[in-house]
């Protein structure tokens, strides 16, 4: 749409200086069939001025037609096909030294090739151009939303032991679903985040505890601040897991562009 809209200005990138005119060739027919492409008309080209032939395309370029009758079954039988379809070719070209990408439909698919790969060679160095997606551990947020109430009743002096005991007993409710795996991540959350927390809050909860038993701050506004902080906590603690993966991928890609 915004192609015909005759309002921007179109600076068509075709030149690739990588890829060989064969595998251009190719991906110029898988071009033509895909709809977006229609008003772009994008036709890939190489730096060089050979032309493929029938044979230069057949030495260049290597397909194999698998059919499946689901994303599902292809992604079962994934690993399977690698295997049979491309091992032989991933050996040939890293005997020369050569880099190998792997492209796939969706981030599930990758994910099979990389466990693949990491199994079939595992002294081979792998890089990954696809974002980490980070998942905010939110054990402080849905304790306090849904069980906040049970340290109403809390010993004062043993509060913050009282909160992690009461979140250990509720980790399968605080667990995203039912299974195994949700209730050991959670567990595995939840003691990432309680040790941390612990770490930086304790002297300073232990000031608020001691204004509690000299009668300066009531039970309310102790467990008050002590929510707050969790909640701050938590904010801090996924953000700076962000950044830092952020900053990680960002070391990868610049590695792997060079």
């Amino acid at each position: 749409m915004l192609e015909a809209s005759g309002i921007f200005k179109a600076l068509k990138l075709q030149t690739n200086y990588r890829s060989n005119p064969e595998i251009l060739e190719f991906a110029n027919a898988l071009l033509s069939d895909i709809k977006a492409n229609r008003f772009a008309n994008l036709r890939l080209k190489a730096n060089l001025l050979t032309k493929p032939t029938k044979d230069s395309f057949k030495k260049a370029v290597r397909l194999s037609s698998i059919v499946s009758s689901s994303t599902k079954a292809f992604n079962k039988d994934l690993p399977a096909i690698i295997a049979s379809e491309a091992t032989g070719y991933i050996k040939e070209k890293l005997a020369v030294n050569e880099k190998i990408a792997f492209l796939a439909y969706s981030k599930k698919s990758i994910s099979l090739v990389e466990e693949f790969l990491k199994t079939a060679f595992p002294d081979v160095e792998r890089n990954s151009l696809i974002p980490t997606r980070i998942y905010a551990n939110t054990i402080f947020t849905k304790f306090i939303k849904h069980k906040w109430n049970d340290i109403k009743f809390a010993n004062g002096a043993n509060i913050i032991n009282d909160i992690e005991n009461s979140i250990f007993n509720n980790i399968e409710f605080l667990a995203d679903s039912h299974s195994d795996t949700a209730r050991e991540m959670a567990k595995d959350n939840a003691t990432k985040i309680i040790t941390g927390w612990r770490a930086d809050y304790t002297n300073i909860i232990t000031t608020w505890i001691s204004a509690y038993s000299s009668g300066r701050l009531t039970f309310t506004e102790l467990l008050n601040l002590i929510k707050d902080s969790m909640i701050d906590f938590e904010k801090n603690y996924n953000n700076n897991r962000q950044q830092w993966c952020q900053q990680k991928e960002h070391r990868e890609k610049k590695s792997l562009l060079k």
